[in-house]
């Protein structure tokens, strides 16, 4: 081997020694705690760290301290106990003395008054009803016999005169109203499809009954909501007629019902 090698080694051999005492030095002084630092400028506070050392506190000689003197109170006078009131007996008063009764005046005798002489006004017969004597003949009536009967027939002047017949389309109507809609009712086709689609309602139609039962001018005044009724309520107006014949022309209104059920 070499010089140049042996003082290679040699010389590594040193530096590790060197390094080696080094590190035993380092270990073996004492560190320095690190030191906390707390920021005040934080809304919420510092978190938990441990506390610096109380800086020393010089010591202040403190003057005795005298207890206050409490201010004398003086005790007020001791209220005296209340007596019992005393209970007066009630003191039974002298009944009065009944007064005399006053004596009643005595009354004055009654004075006979002599009584007057009464007129009582002379009554003049009631005269009694003169006897009627039947006319002998027709002679002795006149010609004014035949007014009695005349006013009779006539009646009152300015009296209420007597009831009207009803005109004869009211009549037709009073009569035959309920058949014409019970006619109608029963002519009634119910649509399939209204039947399926479950509608329901009233048509209300206007339409006039000619002299010979027949019908004219069909109307639907209200509808029920659905077209379907209410053509098929038309239609069967229709169908229904002839009705009565009626005296005269006639504007007839009648509700024409759908119902399921």
């Amino acid at each position: 081997m070499s010089y140049r090698w042996r003082g290679l080694i040699i010389s590594c051999l040193v530096h590790g020694a060197l390094v080696l005492l080094l590190v035993a030095m380092v270990r073996l002084t004492p560190t320095e705690p690190d030191l906390l630092v707390i920021d005040f400028s934080i809304s919420h506070g510092p978190g938990p760290a441990a506390a610096p050392a109380p800086p020393a506190v010089a010591e202040v000689a403190v003057a005795p301290v005298e207890p206050p003197v409490k201010p004398s109170v003086e005790l007020a006078a001791a209220k005296p106990l209340k007596s019992e009131p005393e209970v007066l007996l009630p003191i039974a008063e002298p009944e009065p003395e009944p007064e005399p009764e006053p004596e009643p005046d005595p009354k004055p005798a009654p004075v006979a008054v002599p009584p007057l002489p009464q007129e009582l006004p002379e009554q003049a017969p009631a005269a009694g009803p003169e006897p009627f004597s039947p006319p002998q003949s027709l002679a002795e009536i006149g010609p004014g016999a035949s007014a009695p009967s005349e006013e009779l027939a006539a009646g009152p002047a300015g009296g209420p005169s007597p009831p009207t017949e009803p005109p004869l389309v009211d009549q037709y109507l009073e009569v035959n109203f309920h058949y014409i809609m019970e006619e109608i009712q029963r002519g009634i086709v119910y649509p399939r499809l209204a039947r399926r689609m479950g509608w329901e309602g009233k048509v209300l139609v206007s339409f006039v009954i000619l002299e010979d039962g027949g019908v004219e001018n069909i109307e639907v005044m209200e509808s029920s909501g659905f077209s379907l009724l209410d053509d098929n309520a038309v239609q069967t107006i229709k169908k229904s007629a002839p009705f009565p014949s009626p005296p005269a022309r006639a504007i007839l209104v009648v509700p024409v019902t759908y119902r399921l059920g």
